[in-house]
């Protein structure tokens, strides 16, 4: 057995590894250590996840058991798989810079990768905020239509996950 294959079992059960082995058919891995893997926050905030450059088919999120609810789980996994996909992306290109990276350099999502993540969470599940419930995850950035339709166009150029 690959260890692709051993991943995709879900063996934690939980809501967050099922939506990473979904996503990625077990090549993307998920471990709960955002704590330490992450780095430190801003003051104030927590962060919830990671995906760093030198491993990025690896995310790093908190034990579900520290984050409020399954809208907070899946809207966190869907921001660091966009992270994922931009990381995949850029490979796809010998100069390192993919189709994500020129959408940042014409100023959509205001030139920040953050907050392209922040608007292909908010894409993927049709969600008008990220606040919920008290609780305001990723960058707080909402994207306009133009920059949801250039997600929808960008995933599909890379194959990426995104509902009909």
């Amino acid at each position: 057995m690959t260890a692709a294959q051993a991943r995709r079992v879900n063996s934690s059960g939980t809501l967050t590894e099922r939506l990473v082995d979904q996503a990625g058919d077990g090549y993307i891995d998920v471990r709960w250590d955002a704590a330490t893997a992450c780095g430190d926050s801003e003051e104030g905030r927590i962060t919830t996840g990671c995906v760093i450059s030198g491993s990025p088919l690896t995310v790093h999120l908190q034990a579900e058991g520290q984050v409020s609810g399954d809208w907070e789980r899946k809207m966190v996994v869907a921001h660091e798989l966009a992270h994922v996909y931009q990381h995949a992306d850029a490979r796809r290109f010998e100069d390192g810079e993919g189709d994500a990276d020129r959408l940042l350099e014409q100023g959509l999502f205001q030139g920040s990768a953050e907050k392209m993540a922040d608007c292909y969470a908010l894409t993927y599940y049709d969600q008008a905020s990220l606040s919920h419930q008290g609780v305001t995850l990723g960058y707080g950035y909402v994207c306009n239509a133009a920059e949801r339709e250039a997600i929808r166009d960008w995933a599909a150029a890379i194959d990426a996950p995104m509902p009909g």
